[in-house]
This record gives structure tokens, C-alpha cells and sequence, in this order.
């Protein structure tokens, strides 16, 4: 799913000798000491990488406004490690008995969205939390996924790691290898009853509207209801927490989104405003609830 122009926190980080480190330490001593094991890697960066800390600078001052220069750090730690720990839990995923739960919330509006197949329709998730586990999720609904995804620079974080027995179902458009950025391809595959999925929370270089987020604007893209406007298909917010103490995995579906504006006329980005707030407010919901989950690292100046 796409990522924004700048580089992700871990598209330069890590090497292959340490991600071959962690797949064999997950293999050999299980989820719950791996991930232990990253609080130890993620120190380093937190102390040390100063272009990764200025990224989460944004974040992190609207969700600890209070916090001081230690405390910012713990928080930046915190956070670290929860982003390396959501890529160990999505390899997790892929062994053949991973024992994890899943809980979900308000299942019943994702299953009978997915569950009619005379359309189509558009899943809208976040990097947040295990968010490569959508693809786990959404596999169970036996329907084709389009992926509107961006090449990483790691190849060691593959899009499809958490359900590789399930690559049938799901197709990736390559946002920078299809025109208008793979929009077209996305709407010809709502037409064709398909489902797309694709990220709301970075710009990617695209046009971007303004809405509250944490008690500050932020820029979210206005891709995916733009693309709901266009073809007449609902949307739905769908995010991934997890909680590896417990192992579990919180599944949260929003209710479903259709934009009002009128798709028979230019789209701007003030018609589809309302639904990129709808968006942001179940993101801040649920960064309020996994603070340490929310890996949108973007300036909104």
C-alpha cells in the first residue's frame, strides 16, 4: 500500500543480516522473545538515528503535548519498538500454527458490505498497528483484493508476508507503474464488483485535504473517496492493533462511508472532506486507545 515520497522509518533501516536474525529467533524461540528482543534494537535508534526521531516529532507532540525531553525519548522508544514488533508479529503470521486470536470490532458491517458480491467496494486502512494483517483479515471473505501499493526499498518487508498460502486472491497495482497512479485500474476494478484496498493516511505526493486529528490539522490524501465518489462504491475504515502479551489481534471496521458529493461533476477536494474526516476521527480513536501504534510519520507543518 503506498507509502509516502519520503522514505519510511523502515525502508533504510535494518540489514539483511538482521532481519535473517529476527525470522531465525522467531523460528527457533517464538513471538513473544523476539519481540522482546526488539526493545533492544529499537533502543539503539532511538538514542542514536536523530532523522528517525525528527520524523515522529509530529505525531508525538499531539499525542504527548505534555511530554519532556526524556519522556519524549520513552515515547519514541515505545514506538520503535512497536513498529518493529508489528513486523515481527506479521511474519509470525505466515508459520503454520501462529496462535493468535481475533477480536473484532463491528465485523458484522465489514461482512455484509464484502458479503455482496453485485459490487464492489474500498477498504481504507493505515499504517497502524500489524496493518500487514489486513491482508490475513481480508482474505477471509473469499474475494478479490487489489492492492494499490508502492514499491518498498526493503524488499526483506513484503507486502503479502502475512499470507502467503492466499496470494490468489489479492492482485497489486503498482502505483508507480500504472497510469494516474493506479487510480484508473483501482475504479476499472470496482466496476468489475472487485474490492480495493488502499491506505489513507499518507499523501504520497498526492492531493491531500485538512482535517482534526489529535487537535491539530493534518493532510490525509483524497484518493480513496475520491475513488467512492467516482464509482458509487462504499467505504470502510479498517485498522489492526495488537496486543502480543495476549496474542491478539483487534480488528476494527468502521461503519460504511459513501461520499455525497455528485461524481458526474469535477471532484475537488472540499467535496469529500466531511468523509476524510469521518477517516481521521476512527484513526484518532484508535490512536488514543494503541498511542504506540500509530506509525504516520509525516510534517503537517
Amino acid at each position: 500500500m503506498p507509502a509516502d515520497h519520503h522514505d519510511n522509518l523502515s525502508a533504510n533501516r535494518g540489514n539483511a543480516f538482521g532481519f535473517w536474525f529476527f525470522r531465525t529467533l522467531l523460528r527457533g524461540a517464538g513471538l513473544k522473545p523476539t519481540a522482546a528482543m526488539v526493545w533492544f534494537i529499537t533502543f539503539f535508534y532511538a538514542l542514536a538515528d536523530r532523522q528517525a526521531r525528527k520524523r515522529t516529532l509530529s505525531y508525538l507532540r499531539r499525542r504527548f503535548p505534555d511530554a519532556g525531553p526524556v519522556g519524549r525519548f520513552l515515547h519514541t522508544w515505545r514506538l520503535f519498538t512497536a513498529q518493529g514488533q508489528a513486523l515481527v508479529l506479521a511474519r509470525h503470521l505466515a508459520s503454520p500454527k501462529p496462535d493468535i486470536a481475533f477480536l473484532e470490532e463491528n465485523r458484522q458491517a465489514m461482512a455484509e458490505l464484502l458479503g455482496r458480491q453485485d459490487k464492489g467496494a474500498i477498504i481504507v486502512t493505515s499504517h497502524f498497528g500489524c496493518w500487514q494483517a489486513a491482508m490475513a483479515a481480508l482474505a477471509g471473505f473469499n474475494r478479490k483484493i487489489n492492492l494499490l501499493v508502492q514499491t518498498d526499498n526493503r524488499i526483506d518487508v513484503e507486502k503479502l508476508m502475512a499470507v502467503p498460502s492466499h496470494r490468489a486472491l489479492f492482485h497489486q497495482i503498482v502505483a508507480s507503474h500504472a497510469p494516474g497512479g493506479g487510480l484508473l485500474e483501482c475504479l476499472q476494478a470496482l466496476q468489475n464488483r472487485e474490492i480495493v484496498c488502499i491506505m489513507g493516511d499518507r499523501a504520497a505526493g498526492t492531493t491531500t485535504v485538512s482535517a482534526d486529528f489529535l487537535g491539530a490539522p493534518a493532510n490525509f490524501p483524497i484518493s480513496p473517496w475520491t475513488l467512492a465518489a467516482r464509482s458509487g462504491c462504499p467505504a470502510i475504515v479498517f485498522l489492526i492493533a495488537f496486543r502480543i502479551a495476549d496474542r491478539q489481534l483487534l480488528f476494527h471496521f468502521s461503519n460504511p462511508i459513501l461520499p455525497a458529493a455528485n461524481p458526474n461533476h469535477k471532484l475537488t477536494p472540499a467535496d469529500v472532506k466531511p468523509e476524510v474526516e469521518k477517516y481521521a476521527a476512527e484513526l484518532e480513536h484508535m490512536a488514543k486507545r494503541f498511542p504506540y501504534q500509530m506509525f504516520r510519520f509525516e510534517d503537517d507543518g
